[in-house]
């Protein structure tokens, strides 16, 4: 029976304070209007002396703000410009170190010419018809070796053109002007090597057996006295001898079997079957 009567007191003390609390919440909301009102009047008298602190501020501050962002922009433009001298610090930097290299190698290039104009001077000029004179004989003596049919008055004249025959190597068959071309060559090759002259120290030789009946077209005066073998021996024979350190590089459709030990590579002129050529992709 206590633990009843004690229940409902709970119950109406909870009931008279929820009543409380309702009638406390109903004057919130009946205040709440005119607050709203308050508030917006407060807010709209703040926009109010916000603008009159403004306007009454503006002759004094306003300057100050110009001079303020004036002073912004200067800073700003400044800093590019310091930006821009460092680059071109560095530019002249830069340029200061080419021209100090370039004034040590125009020195050396100087010393150098001097160096070598004194060792032309020093070194005795060979005479150039001697020269010409030897280039003359190598040529002569190559084509001797290699039974150049009907061979009289194999030369070369002043201007280091061949002749043979008392003729201008212009003047004979196909198969004449590839050995008379393939001699010339050799002869001033072997000469300037030999004799330390300056050269690159290798020659290519392109379709030695051109006209010359092995390959191509036929030229009868020289297909049945010359052979390439002949050709190769000398090639060989020098190599071997005074041109041992040359290099001559010979593009040979045919080589003879005698050059078998010195092919380096063999080309297919096939596509389908590498290597097709010197040039790969010239197919056409």
């Amino acid at each position: 029976m206590a633990s009843a009567v004690d229940v409902g007191g709970e119950l109406r003390a909870a009931r008279a304070r929820l009543a409380e609390l309702t009638a406390f919440i109903d004057e919130l909301d009946a205040t709440l209007p005119g607050l709203r009102v308050a508030a917006e009047h407060a807010q709209a008298a703040e926009t109010r002396a916000a603008a009159e602190v403004d306007a009454a501020t503006a002759h004094a501050v306003t300057p100050y703000l110009a001079q303020r962002d004036a002073l912004a922009r200067r800073r700003e433009d400044a800093a590019a410009t310091l930006q821009r001298a460092a680059s071109g610090l560095q530019l002249i930097e830069s340029l200061d170190r080419r021209a100090a290299d370039l004034a040590r190698e125009e020195a050396t290039m100087v010393a150098l010419r001097e160096e070598l104009a004194d060792a032309t001077r020093a070194r005795p000029q060979p005479d150039r018809s001697a020269v010409i004179q030897r280039v003359s004989d190598r040529y002569r003596e190559i084509l001797a070796g290699w039974r150049y049919p009907k061979l009289t008055d194999a030369r070369l004249a002043d201007d280091l053109s061949p002749y043979v025959r008392g003729q201008r190597y212009s003047s004979t068959s196909s198969g004449g002007r590839t050995l008379i071309s393939l001699a010339w060559q050799l002869a001033v090759f072997e000469v300037a090597w030999e004799s330390g002259s300056s050269h690159p120290g290798f020659l290519l030789l392109d379709s030695p057996q051109k006209n010359l009946g092995q390959t191509g077209e036929r030229d009868a005066e020289f297909a049945d006295t010359i052979t390439v073998a002949d050709i190769y021996r000398h090639l060989q024979r020098w190599l071997a001898g005074r041109g041992a350190g040359a290099q001559i590089i010979v593009a040979d459709n045919a080589p003879p079997v005698e050059a078998d030990p010195d092919v380096i590579v063999r080309f297919s002129r096939r596509t389908d079957q590498p290597p097709y050529g010197l040039i790969d992709d010239e197919t056409e």
